[in-house]
């Protein structure tokens, strides 16, 4: 198994979670959460928003579920409170050229 990149860490009204990334940070990929709050922490970060505006859902680069994590941080839920990140952060890459059009 892999080392993860990121590592988010929640409380939830149902215990502790967990959302682990292998992917590369700015990279595209699976998610998985674990722990005892899981189903909580699984619902919130399918409907928090991404780095670029968007809706993290069942796959996200681990820049989505940090920007996801920073954005509990400063506006905390009822249901679930940020505890902690661990990874590698680094710099928020959309890949998409200065001055394209989507």
């Amino acid at each position: 198994m892999m080392k993860p990149t990121i590592s988010i860490h929640v409380v939830t009204t149902e215990g502790p979670a967990n959302i682990t990334s292998e992917q590369e940070f700015n990279t595209l990929g699976s998610y998985t959460v674990t722990g005892p709050g899981a189903s909580i922490a699984q619902e919130w970060i399918e409907n928090a928003w991404g780095a670029f505006g968007h809706r993290v859902g069942s796959n996200a680069a681990p820049c989505d579920l940090h920007s996801a994590a920073m954005d509990l941080q400063s506006e905390p839920e009822d249901k679930i409170r940020f505890m902690g990140v661990e990874g590698d952060i680094q710099t928020y890459d959309s890949r998409v050229p200065t001055g394209s059009r989507p």
